[in-house]
């Protein structure tokens, strides 16, 4: 077990100097445990390493990507317009005196190249790399079963801030993952 966690980290760290970016290693997951690190006054204090928020938040992501690839192309085309930039206000609401380097850190919006209607386009492949992702039920069963946290509150976090931590950590990075995809089939009716 150690020898095969030590290649995964090796795997992971020599991924990253590749690319040159944390990409390889770190995507929604990580900005999710990062937006719970960032001492936000709706997140409250936590009491738990990093890798636990991890962990909790894969859960949580798991979830919400099958939930979205239960869609089919065409609810998918119905839903999918331009994403929303975020007003000032709004940003600063969640973000508090972080609020100008999360707008900076969003410049230029990394979906500002994609056209709404690629994500319909695309939703086959999309929905074929998400299958790839183990469910949440399976993911929360391991870290059970290594005595791990497996949701909100056992960090020290009411679940009724899930939907808000979903959200607005997307912002947290300005990267392409699928929390940030999402932006695009978020738009207001």
């Amino acid at each position: 077990a150690y020898g095969l966690l030590m290649k995964a980290l090796v795997f992971s760290g020599v991924a990253m100097q590749l690319a040159g970016v944390s990409r390889p290693a770190a995507g929604a997951e990580h900005y999710l445990s990062h937006t719970l690190e960032l001492g936000l006054g709706w997140v409250g204090p936590l009491d738990a390493l990093h890798g636990e928020k991890v962990g909790v938040v894969a859960v949580l992501c798991a979830a919400e990507y099958h939930k979205w690839a239960g869609l089919s192309a065409a609810e998918v085309a119905e839903r999918v317009g331009p994403p929303r930039t975020p007003a000032k206000e709004e940003l600063e609401a969640v973000f508090g005196p972080l609020v100008d380097e999360v707008i900076k850190e969003n410049q230029p919006d990394c979906l500002a190249g994609v056209k709404p209607e690629q994500v319909a386009e695309n939703w086959a492949s999309i929905r074929a790399i998400i299958r790839e992702i183990p469910p949440a039920v399976e993911i929360e069963g391991l870290l059970h079963s290594l005595g791990g946290k497996t949701n909100l509150p056992a960090l020290g976090m009411p679940q009724k801030q899930k939907e808000k931590l979903l959200h607005w950590s997307a912002y947290v990075r300005n990267r392409f993952t699928f929390m940030r995809l999402v932006q695009f089939m978020l738009r207001e009716e």
